[in-house]
């Protein structure tokens, strides 16, 4: 068996994602002849966290993920680590979706679907290099016990899961929380994230924060821009007001859907700011 280490894991997610048909629009699928061959992602960045941190246990807490948070060893009996990827989005998918209002380019629905497929992909092929390697490795979002739903807060709905890709991602040093709820990543919140669990021993990256929305300036400019105005400067994100737009777009780019606007044309589009 090959032994790896920790960089080799990242050279070989920034590789998959360089070299594989995944990370490039089929022509036969686009929305518009010139969208052949977009490219969704930049190289990724990776974060890892001990498995058998205290963080993920308090991530249960109804304020952060909820109750039905799964930390890592009950998705993974033994685990030992939990890597964290980020994919931030080409710039040609980022320009797209500068505008305001209600309108979804088609890049951006590409990268919301399609990129996510890509995601997968490479999520898929890390796990298979760690078992090649001799270690177990699972993907909690791929599991058939990962459920995200609504939850009843104070009147309103909010979002849990039994694992969350951003709080998981915090966990692991990449970033910390906006106003808007996405993660400020070094790169920006402008991507997606994903996320395994295995048994290989890995050093844990420190987190550089203390707060968990440290790198958020409340500058306001991704409520200014949300369509539906479901985000307050005072009051945060209502998740109820952002998911029923969701759901507006799923029903009018069907089988795609998303917005994004809140991370786009803002200080921490690619940055921290």
């Amino acid at each position: 068996m090959a032994q790896i280490d920790q960089s080799d894991i990242l050279k070989a997610a920034a590789r998959f994602m360089d070299e594989s048909a995944d990370n490039r629009l089929a022509a036969d699928i686009a929305l518009r002849p010139d969208l052949a061959g977009l490219r969704f992602f930049e190289p990724p960045l990776m974060g890892v966290a001990d498995a058998r941190d205290p963080l993920f246990v308090q991530l249960q807490a109804i304020e952060a993920v909820g109750p039905m948070f799964m930390p890592p060893d009950a998705w993974l009996p033994g685990a030992r680590s939990v890597i964290s990827f980020f994919l931030p989005f080409t710039d040609r998918i980022i320009s797209a979706n500068q505008g305001l209002g209600e309108e979804i380019p088609p890049e951006w629905l590409h990268g919301r679907i399609e990129g996510q497929a890509a995601l997968n992909a490479m999520i898929l092929s890390i796990q298979k290099l760690l078992i090649e390697s001799g270690y177990v490795a699972m993907i909690p979002s791929m599991d058939e016990r990962f459920q995200s739903g609504p939850k009843e807060v104070d009147g309103r709905a909010e979002f849990t899961s039994t694992w969350s890709e951003r709080h998981v991602a915090s966990a692991s040093g990449l970033g910390t929380f906006g106003l808007s709820r996405g993660l400020i990543t070094e790169k920006g919140m402008a991507g997606r994230f994903g996320s395994i669990v295995t048994d290989m021993p890995l050093t844990p990256n420190p987190r550089p924060y203390t707060r968990y929305d440290e790198y958020c300036t409340y500058c306001g400019e991704c409520a200014a821009r949300c369509p539906v105005q479901a985000i307050d400067v005072h009051k945060g994100k209502n998740m109820s007001v952002c998911n029923a737009f969701q759901q507006k777009t799923r029903e009018k780019y069907a089988p795609r859907y998303g917005c994004g606007k809140c991370s786009i044309g803002v200080q921490c589009t690619s940055r921290i700011p």
